[in-house]
């Protein structure tokens, strides 16, 4: 019998990506870098961080390849995070490894998590790290753009 993902091409529909820890502070002024999203080390953990306030930790989105149970045992830091998680030519290289064709893709502190957004009062500040966002998924994509054809 042929196996199916020989058979039918594969697209994952239910893909969460880490953003790296550079997204915004890469793409925005520095002057911007404690207000906007940013990684910080405490208690030897990596956590989201902006203007002073805890929103996210990348572990607990990041469970593929951990040899771990939530809520009790999650990646501490990046350097426990698998990269294909954050990392696009890493991602690339593990769905062509699976014979994964495609992935709907599922934000995190930039989709889900991303309520902070909306208490910003400084509505271009809003707009500008969405941008930021979106240049970044921009970049991700383009590491391997497909052109389906019927």
């Amino acid at each position: 019998m042929t196996d199916l993902f020989d058979r039918f091409r594969v697209i994952d529909v239910d893909t969460h990506l880490t953003e790296p820890p550079d997204v915004w502070t890469a793409r925005m002024p520095a002057s911007l870098h404690d207000v906007i999203p940013h990684i910080e080390r405490q208690d030897g953990r990596d956590i989201w961080m902006a203007d002073g306030n805890f929103i996210g930790a990348p572990g607990y989105y990041s469970m593929a390849g951990w040899d771990g149970v939530l809520p009790t045992s999650v990646p501490a830091t990046y350097d426990d995070i698998a990269p294909s998680m954050y990392d696009a030519a890493a991602r690339v290289e593990l769905l062509d490894e699976q014979g994964i064709d495609a992935q709907v893709l599922y934000p995190n502190v930039g989709g889900f998590g991303n309520g902070y957004f909306t208490t910003l009062s400084d509505r271009k500040l809003a707009l500008a790290c969405v941008e930021a966002y979106n240049d970044f998924l921009t970049d991700w994509c383009s590491e391997a753009p497909t052109v389906w054809s019927r």
